[in-house]
């Protein structure tokens, strides 16, 4: 849980073939299987390993909440989102 709890997405697939995340996903021929998926970010945050709840957008508008953690806000690779947002 390096930048948040939640289910962690990549930008670039080549993120997790070179991570070695999915050595053990192999299809009958031994070629690695990715899952593509279709990600609802909304507004992110920077997150940090210690989150496990979204924080507030504004202090004074308690109902808003950012949608998901990034590792850098100004060229995100890694997105967490919680729920059913994937």
């Amino acid at each position: 849980n390096l930048w948040g709890y939640g289910s962690y997405f990549a930008r670039d697939a080549s993120y997790s073939v070179n991570a070695h995340y999915c050595d053990r996903c192999l299809d009958e021929l031994g070629n690695k299987m990715l899952l593509l998926c279709l990600v609802e970010c909304g507004l992110s945050c920077v997150g940090e390993e210690h989150m496990r709840i979204m924080p507030k957008i504004h202090p004074e508008r308690k109902q808003l909440q950012y949608m998901s953690y990034v590792d850098y806000a100004s060229n995100p690779e890694i997105f967490v989102t919680m729920g059913e947002q994937a």
